[in-house]
């Protein structure tokens, strides 16, 4: 309780003069990350994978963390990257082919003369 009180100043006191605490459980999971053990590092997946358009998130990839949520949450912000860099691929992709017909208009308009021809 005395923890409690040290960390929720504001809403508890130990004394029972603020709010009380009526009913509580410690949950405690000894084996709820993965043993980090050496070379194990290698095996996790990194966010982009070899399917097109298909990522990863979670503690469990690539990233600088064991398997807990500051590990998932930087796993999130690197999938969001590797998301980002693969729709501006995409879109230089299309700017490329617009590039090679003149302009997307211009290619269009004049590919539609050459078939009319």
């Amino acid at each position: 309780m005395k923890e409690i009180e040290k960390l929720f100043q504001n809403e508890v006191a130990v004394d029972g003069s603020k709010a009380k605490l009526l009913k509580y459980k410690v949950v405690r999971t000894p084996q709820s990350v993965y043993k980090a053990i050496p070379g194990r590092q290698k095996y996790r997946p990194t966010q982009k994978t070899p399917i097109s358009n298909f990522f990863l998130a979670g503690s469990f990839t690539m990233q600088h963390y064991l398997a807990s949520m500051e590990g998932a949450i930087l796993s999130g912000k690197l999938a969001a990257e590797r998301v980002a860099e693969y729709a501006f691929a995409s879109t230089l992709k299309n700017r490329e082919q617009c590039l090679n017909e003149y302009t997307c208009e211009e290619g269009r308009s004049r590919s539609k003369e050459a078939k009319a021809a």
